[in-house]
């Protein structure tokens, strides 16, 4: 019973003192909370000190180095004082100084929406904390505070450089990303909008470039501020600028012209390192929707200034949408360090037809996708002298374009040119002119290679390539004449026999096949007004290189059906087989050839004239 009443009283004690330690931690914790205080100082021009007001006992403090240094925008750091007079060297051994606003308050658990920075400067044990603003204005920091407590009565009119100075704030605290940052900076940049209505709006981009504003603001905010305008314009269309703007490093090139990406599935250390607008038909039609609003399109007009883009991407499919966007781009200068921009037609129109540079000094990399004309091509050329980078993907060079280009590039050496093209034609080449290109400009060719899109073209090879691309025309009823030892030479990839000319389907020699087996290079083959013979079809199924067949009006003299005694041979290479306009009737076994070919994924039948073609 003794021993009971022991373990008895020892269990009290150990509650009692647990209980006790606990108290002591939590008043510790909560003297530590409210014993430490934040203060925001803020320096500008108007509370800068001339040097006639300068203290002497300033001067003595800064000689004798009673100051404590802190930092200001990541890099610069200043030195405050004595008095809390704080000291900034500007340029190497020139200094100004501020007597600086100051705003004093305790620090509280997830003040400020959550700030990443005071959560730091907490835990770091820091009792008096203090954060430096420069170039903001002290009634912005006032209002700022105002808004944070009852963020639902701001009004309509925020001037462009408070909003501007929050942003600011908002970027040094580095708020964290929460339904209540979320919903105050969407009501904050709503009623901004509205004052973009007012005609004294006043905004100075080239002042605003060289402030602290530009290279700070996070990017992680303007994305916010992208969305809710498009979200505004678009209706709440969540689709619509998900597939606009983006957050996060894409591998944008002219091949995938789709590329969008959630939201809500990145990573968060990716929201302040990318921000690219992704501009097609759906997006284009939202916004040039504001065209007749005047506040809206200077709010647009006023986002793309305020916004270092790493990329703005512009895919025009179609006339409508490349004449909606000179409209919605007629007065904007792109601030963008990368431009894409793949070109429906006449793609002068967007550079010329506008009251401002459409290229800002940001401009480091740009890539076109057009069939450019000589003429075409001669100015875009002109908007491209003071960018890094050049990508040109055409369909068809010929020797005036390639020495456009290359003069461009010798009167440039700076600039790195990529040229892609499909069509080479030069027959006026020579080798002096190609011991002539320098090495800043590089020429490519379309591979069919899924693995690599393009092939550099090595420029002592430039004279052949005139017939990568080998279309063979018949005249009259004259006889197929190919050289082998020339196609094979040139590598081609693309053949097109066209017999047209000739007053019936032309039936293909067997000594023509028989001179294609000999090089592995075709890739598309496309034929003609021709015989379909047995030939043919034993070419194509023993081929371990063609991809695609396509053979336009045609008649057959036997049936499809399989032409070799080996009944194992099949092919994996071709993936589409399309027949256009048969002159005669179609033998249902076509199917069993076709069950020859593992790997094809799209057979095309387009029947041209109904009458004259049926399938027994």
């Amino acid at each position: 019973m003794s021993e009971e009443f022991y373990l008895s009283k020892s269990k009290k004690l150990f509650v009692r003192k647990l209980s006790r330690y606990k108290f002591i931690i939590f008043i510790g914790f909560f003297w530590s909370v409210y014993s430490t205080s934040v203060s925001f100082f803020v320096i500008n021009e108007e509370n800068c000190i001339t040097d006639s007001n300068i203290d002497n006992s300033i001067l003595e403090a800064t000689e004798s180095e009673n100051y404590s240094v802190e930092c200001i925008y990541e890099q610069e750091e200043i030195k405050v004082l004595k008095n809390n007079t704080i000291c900034r060297e500007y340029t190497p051994n020139q200094f100004k100084y501020y007597n600086p606003n100051i705003f004093t308050m305790p620090y509280r658990k997830n003040m400020l929406l959550n700030s990443n920075f005071l959560k730091t400067a907490f835990e770091s044990k820091q009792t008096n904390i203090r954060i430096f603003f420069r170039d903001i204005s002290y009634n912005a920091l006032l209002l700022f505070f105002k808004l944070i407590d009852k963020y639902d009565i701001i009004v309509n009119q925020i001037k462009t450089q408070d909003f501007l100075d929050i942003l600011l704030i908002l970027s040094v605290l580095d708020i964290e990303r929460t339904k209540e940052s979320n919903h105050f900076i969407k009501e904050l940049f709503s009623n901004f909008i509205f004052e973009m209505q007012n005609s004294n709006h006043v905004f100075d981009p080239q002042k605003y470039y060289n402030s602290y504003h530009y290279k700070y603001i996070k990017k992680s905010i303007l994305i916010e501020l992208y969305i809710i305008l498009i979200d505004l314009i678009s209706f709440n269309d969540k689709i619509g600028h998900r597939y606009t703007v983006h957050h996060e490093t894409i591998a944008s090139n002219f091949k995938k012209t789709i590329t969008a990406y959630s939201f809500n599935n990145m990573h968060p250390k990716s929201l302040t390192s990318q921000i690219y607008l992704r501009l097609n038909n759906i997006s284009i039609s939202s916004l040039h929707k504001i065209i007749n609003s005047e506040y809206l399109m200077n709010t647009w007009i006023f986002l793309l200034n305020i916004t270092k883009m790493d990329l703005i991407y512009f895919i025009f499919s179609d006339e409508e949408t490349y004449n909606k966007s000179i409209k919605v781009f007629s007065n904007i200068t792109l601030h963008a360090e990368k431009l894409y921009i793949h070109f429906f037609q006449e793609p002068m129109k967007f550079f010329i037809k506008k009251n401002v540079n459409f290229f800002s000094e940001n401009l480091k990399v740009l890539k076109l996708r057009y069939n450019f004309t000589t003429e075409e091509l001669k100015n875009i050329l002109r908007f491209c002298n003071r960018i890094e980078r050049l990508t040109i993907k055409t369909y068809y060079i010929d020797f005036e374009r390639l020495s456009l280009l290359v003069n461009f590039s010798m009167n440039n050496p700076n600039i790195s040119c990529k040229i892609l093209g499909f069509v080479y034609e030069l027959p006026d080449i020579d080798y002096e002119f190609i011991n002539n290109i320098p090495r800043n400009i590089l020429f490519y060719f379309e591979n069919s290679n899924r693995n690599v899109e393009y092939e550099e073209i090595p420029a002592k090879y430039m004279p052949f390539f005139q017939n990568y691309y080998f279309h063979y025309k018949q005249i009259l009823n004259s006889r197929i004449t190919i050289k082998p030892e020339l196609l094979e030479f040139f590598r081609v990839k693309s053949v097109t026999l066209d017999f047209e000319s000739n007053s019936s389907p032309y039936k293909i020699e067997t000594s023509v096949f028989n001179m294609l087996r000999c090089f592995k290079t075709i890739k598309y083959f496309s034929l003609q007004n021709i015989v379909i013979s047995n030939e043919l079809l034993l070419y194509v199924l023993e081929s371990d290189t063609i991809k695609i067949l396509t053979i336009t009006k045609f008649i057959c003299i036997d049936k499809f059906r399989y032409i070799s005694e080996n009944e194992t041979l099949f092919n994996r290479k071709l993936v589409d087989f399309l027949l256009f306009d048969s002159l005669t009737e179609i033998n249902p076994s076509i199917f069993i050839y076709l069950s020859r070919f593992k790997n094809v994924s799209g057979f095309n039948f387009t029947i041209i004239n109904e009458n004259r073609t049926s399938f027994l």
